[in-house]
């Protein structure tokens, strides 16, 4: 064998681990990429989870003032703990009314403050495994006689700590 021969045959060898690492390098990118949409993916469910928690425990709440504590639904939060208050629902259901359980997540009630014919709500859900804790807002109509919550729209999920 001549010297040509040697060298023709060296060339192939780092040609050929030149392409396997540039396939290597390609298909840990699209590796990457897939897992950044999955944990993309899993972050919106989340959201979704604790957006659908708050507004179940919206609907629980309200169902639960409408249906045992109406007397409740004019006052503010903060004078439910005043006579007036105290004589609609007694301290223990209040605690209840105002720290329960939902779809496996515990909940708060943050604010009720009545306006007009209306009532501003906010919950607060608390910090879960790796998930921080969040604030929604929701505005609830009241109408009718006796009065009633009859509506009650989502205003957002207001994410940070309660």
């Amino acid at each position: 064998m001549g010297r040509g021969n040697f060298r023709e045959a060296g060339f192939a060898l780092p040609l050929a681990s030149g392409a396997a690492l540039l396939l290597l390098l390609g298909s840990l990118s699209l590796q990457t990429l897939s897992l950044q949409g999955r944990l993309r993916t899993v972050a919106q469910l989340r959201l979704r989870q604790a957006e659908d928690g708050l507004a179940s425990g919206a609907q629980q709440l309200v169902g639960d003032l409408n249906h045992h504590h109406p007397c409740l639904l004019t006052l503010p939060l903060s004078a439910w703990g005043e006579p007036q208050g105290l004589a609609c629902a007694d301290a223990l259901r209040q605690a209840a009314l105002r720290r329960f359980s939902v779809l496996g997540q515990s909940v708060e009630l943050v604010g009720w403050q009545p306006s007009g014919s209306g009532v501003a709500l906010q919950l607060a859900s608390a910090a879960a495994a790796g998930q921080p804790a969040r604030r929604a807002a929701f505005a609830v109509q009241l109408a009718g006689t006796p009065l009633q919550a009859q509506l009650l729209r989502e205003l957002g999920l207001r994410g940070g700590q309660p």
